[in-house]
């Protein structure tokens, strides 16, 4: 689910290699709710979204499911149809804020929530003061929370992990092999002894663990943030690392 062009990043071609059956983007709403550059907003594209989640689980009850819903609005230039804050980027985080309170109220609502497992996490933090490149720590910096009647007791867990740590995480917690993800750790197991964390942008690498953090800037071949040799060179081999996997699958 996506209220935007499915095309932009190749997100579309990315969805239909990971196996995803079906796949609604802005083409599937009416022209009048194309809202702005980005396409429709966060209520419009939530609201369709829990109805036809909703309306499968009447259908077929017994039936397992797995949705992913990307959100716009909180994204410059921050339109967003309502004011509640003065200041532009802040309002437009507190009105997808409340999209997806409302959108988890009316799953809590339905009898599927016992059995639900929702996870709100993100692609990329946002520096406040909007000066910031992709090394600064809060651009990087993102939260996630495990929701819903399938999760058995609250906690906080605080290790360094990444984003692409998710799929051996939430396997791990299923019993499932996860040894298809060879890129993703269980964060929860008891193998997950070093934590660290690796960023890659267009022309940068970052690495993060206990000792601190390091950016290496690969176009100038030089440290921008956190010189440190050891980091410094896992970074390196995990980038390196990474382009071997890949051209190997």
């Amino acid at each position: 689910w996506y209220g935007g062009d499915i095309s932009f990043a190749s997100t579309g071609g990315y969805m239909h290699q990971a196996g995803f059956q079906r796949i609604v983007s802005d083409k599937d709403f009416p022209r009048k709710d194309i809202a702005t550059d980005w396409g429709v907003y966060d209520g419009t594209l939530l609201d369709k979204a829990c109805e036809d989640i909703l309306r499968g689980f009447r259908e077929h009850p017994d039936r397992r499911f797995f949705h992913t819903i990307m959100t716009l609005s909180s994204h410059e230039p921050w339109t967003v149809p309502v004011r509640t804050m003065a200041e532009d980027r802040l309002n437009a985080f507190a009105y997808t804020d409340r999209c997806i309170g409302d959108f988890i109220q009316r799953l809590r609502k339905s009898p599927m929530w016992k059995d639900l497992l929702v996870i709100v996490t993100s692609d990329h933090g946002i520096p406040y003061d909007g000066n910031s490149g992709l090394h600064d720590p809060a651009s990087t910096h993102i939260p996630m929370i495990w929701t819903g009647g399938a999760v058995a007791r609250t906690m906080k867990e605080e290790k360094l992990m990444n984003q692409a740590d998710l799929p051996a995480t939430l396997l791990g917690q299923m019993g499932i092999d996860h040894s298809d993800f060879i890129l993703s750790r269980d964060v929860t197991s008891r193998t997950y002894t070093y934590p660290n964390a690796f960023h890659t942008y267009n022309s940068g690498i970052t690495f993060a663990d206990s000792t601190g953090r390091t950016t290496f800037d690969l176009e100038g071949q030089r440290t921008i943030t956190g010189h440190d040799t050891a980091r410094e060179r896992k970074a390196k081999a995990l980038l390196q690392n990474l382009y071997r996997k890949t051209s190997e699958l």
